[in-house]
């Protein structure tokens, strides 16, 4: 979103810090601006494959010194219209860049569904607490037992987008793991093939869940 790589662990290891070097002379880290890249939190939401249909309802979100406001969610279908929902009032409850360039992104593997929720600005810790009288923070997975801290990565703006060959390689560690060298299959060229690369990249680079 908005021309930035944001970069988490794997869910399970989510709220561990993530570290890119450079491997060599290669300079893919200083052409996808994460050298050194700048850190985000966040919040990563419990299963909720369970919980849709919803009809919506109210819960307030705190990120940063900006807060608590409350924030009145509509009906919800699935997943996807959860991330919209939700991202959608955050970034309209507040003009500070804490909650207006906030981001929320959707995570589905193996049946398991999660909402990321990202803070907009950097040192800005995310929290969800109860609107009394309401249950959606729980039906949703945003309290403090199903959720958890998370802490990200995010690059520069990379306006225009960059190019990156083949074989394009960067070191990284995450928390304890590495470094371990992470090297892409194929040149890309726009955002979304650059996602896609770095993802499998990384993927690739150890077998630990945090990769």
């Amino acid at each position: 979103v908005d021309n930035r790589l944001r970069i988490l662990a794997g869910p399970t290891e989510s709220s561990s810090r993530i570290t890119f070097d450079t491997a060599g002379t290669d300079t893919t880290l200083t052409t996808l601006g994460l050298s050194p890249g700048s850190g985000l939190e966040g919040i990563l939401s419990g299963d909720v494959s369970g919980a849709f249909p919803h009809a919506g309802g109210q819960l307030q979100a705190t990120i940063g010194a900006v807060g608590p406001i409350t924030l009145t969610l509509g009906a919800m279908a699935n997943l996807a219209s959860f991330r919209t929902e939700l991202e959608t009032q955050i970034n309209g409850a507040d003009g500070s860049p804490e909650f207006s360039q906030a981001r929320v992104a959707a995570h589905s593997e193996g049946g398991v569904e999660r909402l990321i929720v990202m803070a907009g600005s950097p040192g800005s810790a995310v929290a969800f607490t109860q609107e009394p009288g309401d249950t959606t923070i729980s039906d949703l997975m945003l309290n403090g037992a199903a959720s958890s801290a998370i802490t990200t990565v995010i690059s520069d703006d990379l306006t225009p987008v960059p190019a990156i060959a083949a074989g394009s390689a960067m070191n990284l560690t995450i928390g304890a793991e590495g470094p371990h060298l992470a090297t892409t299959t194929a040149a890309a060229n726009t955002l979304a093939a650059i996602v896609s690369e770095l993802q499998g990249a990384i993927r690739n680079a150890n077998a630990a869940a945090a990769f």
